[in-house]
């Protein structure tokens, strides 16, 4: 799923939940050739999302993310997804938005460490549950300031085709996260997501 599905469904898997933190990363996915869908159509997606929340949400906090270089096969079909990581970071700054930037973490890993980057990413695309918990989930901790971490049903960070749910509580001194696993009967209520790879989830009090 690209940005072009996140502008379709931004409305019901977002908007409607009523959020007051919105998770956006549709980068590396607006960078796949099949998709043909240009930087600045991935911007001009990316921006209309923004308004949207903004409008319906004026409090609403958006956090832009920028994920993990893409190697192999899936590098060659996506040759330029540094210019669409690139285009996240200006619309952060431009916006004066929080960006989870995990792109140069996991470039130096991959320079650095490739045998363990084959491990956190063993398809060459998407993290795997080892990777997201030990690279994604330390930055997203960081960069939200959170301090106490509370866990729920889950044993490790679901994100490979597990859409990562946040119950960020905002504004408390020491906010909690909540992580839970989309497909366990107990869905976290007014709360919206999207999916695998990319990440638009909508998180409510």
């Amino acid at each position: 799923m690209w940005s072009k599905w996140g502008v379709d469904n931004l409305d019901k898997r977002v908007i409607e939940k009523n959020p007051d933190t919105v998770l956006i990363e549709f980068a590396i996915n607006d960078a796949y050739l099949p998709h043909k869908t240009s930087v600045e159509q991935a911007r001009s997606n990316l921006e209309n999302m923004i308004g949207r929340i903004l409008k319906s949400h004026p409090d609403c906090e958006i956090v832009l993310m920028v994920m993990n270089p893409p190697i192999g096969v899936h590098l060659e079909r996506r040759p330029k997804v540094k210019d669409y990581c690139q285009m996240y970071r200006d619309v952060a700054k431009n916006r004066k938005l929080l960006l989870i930037d995990h792109y140069p973490k996991w470039e130096k890993l991959l320079n650095e460490a490739r045998e363990l980057f084959n491990k956190y990413v063993p398809d060459g695309l998407h993290p795997g549950p080892e990777g997201c918990k030990i690279v994604i989930l330390s930055e997203i901790i960081k960069s939200l300031g959170v301090r106490h971490l509370r866990q729920s049903r889950v044993t490790c960070f679901p994100w490979n085709w597990n859409p990562l749910v946040m119950g960020y509580r905002n504004p408390v001194p020491l906010p909690s996260l909540a992580l839970r696993d989309w497909h366990q009967s107990e869905k976290p209520s007014q709360t919206g997501c999207c999916d695998s790879s990319d990440t638009m989830s909508s998180t409510t009090r």
